[in-house]
């Protein structure tokens, strides 16, 4: 964990993140995302709100996409 980071749990239900709505400020985060028991792989990136109906691998925050994938009823912490 890096120090003074807020940490976030994100939980990826079959076909949805139980988190809806996330409004961030300025600041450290590690995101903790948690595959609840979804029959696939999973991965997470960062978007900014103002960006939500275009593409995000051509508009995602620049060094958000996980590390690796996540895999059922697994999680990973990322900063």
């Amino acid at each position: 964990m890096e120090k003074d980071a807020t940490v976030i749990e994100l939980t990826q239900t079959t076909g949805v993140f139980v988190t809806k709505d996330l409004i961030l400020k300025p600041g450290k985060y590690q995101f903790r995302v948690v595959n609840d028991n979804v029959e696939k792989d999973l991965g997470l990136v960062i978007q900014k709100a103002k960006d939500k109906n275009e593409d995000v691998m051509k508009t995602a925050v620049p060094n958000t996409f996980t590390s690796a994938y996540i895999k059922m009823g697994k999680h990973i912490t990322q900063v």
